[in-house]
């Protein structure tokens, strides 16, 4: 059996066999090695700086390794699907863990789960699962995989972290690549072509998100599609 990998931020993404055209079962998991995730390449650090610039990312530009952490721990909340009309789709709630497996003087590498579960119909809706590092200097890289009924995605993400006037704290974090493990042959789904998503931590320690989606059906303009609000469960 043929394995692939691709190295992103020095970290190791297995992508299963298929994933490059061939057949593929949902079965197959995607997986990934941390053990080299904490060196980041000059390039990647470059770029992720270069985005934060180019995006007009504000506030102050260094944080503590505390304030780093601020994400840690298990979280709950209530979120709703939104159309690419603002109407909303549906309601779910989600439960997502950020768990901290590296810290330094620099950085804090997280490693992320989440799940959704319908609000009504008691069914699971979604799951993702990847990595996260943020550095000191508020630049920040991640690496998530999604088994969508289409075929399982990777995505690769960059950005950086805010820190606003009233303490608040802004994660912004943009896809700028996908790897996709297709059913072969294709379902007709919608393919995620663009992805954004924004964490807000507030000063009463409220962390809601806002997701933006972009489909080869409906263009490139992302549109709002996910948001949720949570309270922390534990660290």
């Amino acid at each position: 059996m043929t394995v692939l990998f691709r190295r992103l931020a020095s970290s190791f993404i297995w992508i299963p066999p298929g994933s490059r055209g061939g057949s593929h079962h949902p079965s197959q998991d995607i997986f990934w090695t941390v053990h080299q995730i904490p060196r980041v390449a000059d390039n990647t650090r470059r770029s992720t700086r270069q985005l934060a610039t180019s995006e007009s990312i504000s506030g102050d530009t260094m944080f503590s390794i505390e304030e780093l952490s601020c994400l840690a721990g298990i979280w709950k909340g209530e979120g709703s699907v939104l159309k690419s009309t603002g109407e909303q789709a549906a309601t779910y709630q989600e439960q997502a863990e950020f768990k901290p497996v590296r810290k330094t003087d620099d950085f804090v590498v997280y490693r992320h789960t989440q799940e959704t579960q319908h609000a009504v119909k008691n069914m699971p809706m979604h799951t993702e699962t990847g990595f996260l590092k943020v550095l000191t200097d508020g630049t920040a890289v991640a690496s998530f995989a999604h088994p969508f009924p289409s075929g399982f995605i990777d995505e690769m993400s960059q950005g950086a972290l805010e820190r606003t006037k009233d303490g608040t704290m802004k994660l912004t974090l943009k896809a700028k690549d996908f790897q996709r493990a297709v059913p072969n042959p294709q379902t007709g789904k919608k393919q995620v072509q663009g992805f954004q998503r924004v964490y807000t931590l507030d000063g009463d320690g409220k962390l809601s998100y806002k997701q933006y989606l972009s489909t080869d059906k409906g263009g490139d303009n992302l549109y709002h599609h996910l948001t949720c609000t949570f309270t922390k469960q534990k660290e």
